[in-house]
């Protein structure tokens, strides 16, 4: 999760716009808290609310990232080296999702 974040601790500029463009500002801020590693409890604590709400804002976002193309093209760019692209990631995301296998 470092290779998201420079030497300064900044989110890289692409994926965080792709981010907040695609997620509420709440839970955009949670998953960035979560991609530096704090704790969901740190996270509750900031915002005044339980770990499992924060979970739950979590997965929300998850689920809405798991199909948006702007974020899977950012990934992507960002690891150039896996040779992937973001087409291939929906069809695999939304072939695992039809599936079963996705739901938790």
């Amino acid at each position: 999760m470092s290779d998201f974040y420079s030497f300064d601790g900044e989110m890289d500029p692409e994926l965080r716009r792709a981010l907040r463009t695609c997620l509420t500002p709440t839970q955009a801020r949670r998953l960035e808290f979560l991609l530096r590693a704090e704790k969901l409890e740190t996270i509750g604590h900031m915002d005044g609310v339980s770990k499992q709400a924060v979970w739950g804002s979590i997965r929300r976002a998850l689920k809405k990232l798991k199909s948006d193309y702007r974020v899977l093209e950012v990934l992507c760019d960002l690891y150039p080296e896996a040779g992937l692209d973001a087409r291939i990631l929906l069809e695999v995301a939304n072939a695992y999702s039809q599936e079963g296998l996705g739901a938790a």
